[in-house]
């Protein structure tokens, strides 16, 4: 389709005259694989750790003979307390967790959302409008986030009084699809983030989520399509050639390579939308 091919062009050749900045953006984007990867394992290894510190102590409980002098017994009350104590340990891990992830997704995240745009502007007084932009990029994730939350916790708080268990797979489904909702109008949005007051940005941000939702789910799919051809060799190679570590290494470059293209696509097709009305 024609927006497709105007999209390209416009990101290649954007590419080619600055590919110093396409370099930075490249390298930006290995270091945010990296970190989330690692900020994820570390944390993960450790919530693993506090279930099974739970799962122990509540396996250690015998509560089939329960009488008056059971909770006189020094070592239910040990086992108690090792449950609470890894189940403290977990929450706080998970919030650790949630929390830098924020951090990491604000900071570098906007960053490279910052210089995508930059990149195909051709403008190089990035520092002079990057607090603007950055503001718009942190204001709207922590809004929509924020909005977001709230509505699953007035949904969860108006049902789980009166559904039985099995419909909370409903409503968790239901969210899910909200959450995919948000999301998509958060990546309409972070490629305006060039727009001058906050009510243009949110008006623009709406307008082509909703007027040009059939251009841009067509082009979520076809970049879906290519990461999971992507996901799929280098999971496909891993366990069954785990020999080719090369090849391997060569497919996660051109993994953080196409995200890199991808976005500075996805922004190229947003803008052209928003320049020709």
């Amino acid at each position: 389709m024609q927006f497709l091919k105007k999209g390209l062009k416009h990101t290649f050749s954007a590419i080619k005259k600055d590919k110093l900045l396409f370099m930075k953006i490249f390298f930006i984007q290995l270091i945010i694989l990296v970190a989330s990867f690692s900020l994820f394992t570390f944390y993960e290894l450790k919530m693993i750790n506090d279930v099974q510190g739970v799962i122990q102590s509540t396996a250690n409980l015998n509560l089939e003979n329960v009488d008056a002098t059971t909770f006189n017994n020094p070592e239910l009350f040990g086992q108690l307390e090792i449950m609470e104590n890894s189940y403290q340990a977990m929450s706080k891990n998970f919030a650790k967790f949630t929390f830098y992830s924020m951090i990491l997704f604000l900071i570098l995240n906007g960053l490279i959302w910052l210089m995508t745009d930059s990149l195909l502007e051709h403008k190089h007084n990035f520092w002079k409008s990057a607090p603007k932009k950055w503001l718009k990029f942190a204001g709207s994730s922590v809004l929509v986030t924020a909005i977001f939350f709230l509505i699953s916790f007035i949904v969860i708080q108006l049902f789980s009084q009166k559904v039985e268990l099995e419909a909370f797979r409903t409503i968790g489904q239901v969210l899910m699809l909200v959450s995919l909702l948000f999301t998509y109008f958060l990546i309409v949005g972070f490629a305006l983030i060039n727009v001058g007051s906050w009510k243009d940005f949110f008006k623009k941000m709406y307008h082509i989520a909703i007027t040009k939702i059939h251009y841009l789910l067509l082009l979520i799919l076809i970049m879906g399509v290519i990461y999971a051809l992507i996901f799929y060799l280098i999971f496909l190679i891993m366990f069954s050639f785990p020999q080719l570590f090369v090849l391997v290494t060569l497919l996660l470059i051109i993994l953080v390579v196409f995200m890199a293209i991808s976005r500075i696509f996805w922004v190229a097709c947003i803008k052209d939308f928003s320049e020709n009305k």
